[in-house]
């Protein structure tokens, strides 16, 4: 038996963890900040389904950079954290909190990052220790009782704008009010109003 607690995370292939687990922890630091980001997804999609925003799909998507900041998504400095980056950018599109252009964009950056994982020169030795406790944690989503208060401002802002937008004449219509507008013109002139 181990003389410290290790990581009862099971793995994808059935095998468990094992890792030292952090200190008052089930879980070890990879699967504990993993454990997090999918918390954070979770409670993003929550927020995303409340009264207040459906149906209003320009205010869910003024949530998606808080979302993805949420996840403290690791400098791609080794093959973990780069597999890291690709497992949260793959559910961020699975969420809908990503949109496929920005994602395309960092997958092309994992590519780029992967094709030079060669280049780095990280030391890295053979007694490498684990930390007990994560001196940085990544934190819940959620911001606070003020952040739905926040959240139901910004959308009613998009409301107003979208009101001023649809009051907005479009391109064919400026034509056709410039069009009518110079036929009366050229009629006032020729007849003298």
């Amino acid at each position: 038996m181990s003389q410290y607690p290790t990581c009862n995370f099971i793995k994808t292939n059935g095998t468990i963890c094992e890792s030292p687990a952090m200190k008052d922890r089930e879980l070890c630091y990879y699967h504990g900040r993993d454990k997090q980001r999918i918390e954070n997804f979770q409670q993003a999609r929550g927020l995303k389904c409340e009264d207040y925003m459906n149906g209003l799909p320009q205010l869910e998507a003024t949530l998606n950079p808080e979302i993805m900041e949420s996840l403290e998504i690791p400098a791609l400095d080794d093959a973990v954290s780069i597999q890291v980056a690709l497992t949260n950018i793959l559910r961020a599109v699975c969420y809908e909190h990503i949109s496929e252009k920005r994602a395309g964009l960092a997958l092309y950056a994992l590519q780029v990052a992967v094709s030079n994982l060669s280049n780095l020169q990280l030391t890295i030795s053979e007694n490498d220790r684990t930390t007990a406790h994560d001196p940085q944690p990544i934190h819940p989503f959620s911001i606070g009782d003020g952040y739905h208060r926040h959240l139901a401002q910004r959308g009613i802002r998009i409301l107003k704008q979208q009101e001023n937008d649809e009051r907005r004449p479009n391109k064919e219509e400026r034509e056709q009010i410039r069009s009518d507008m110079s036929k009366a013109l050229t009629s006032a002139a020729k007849t003298g109003f």
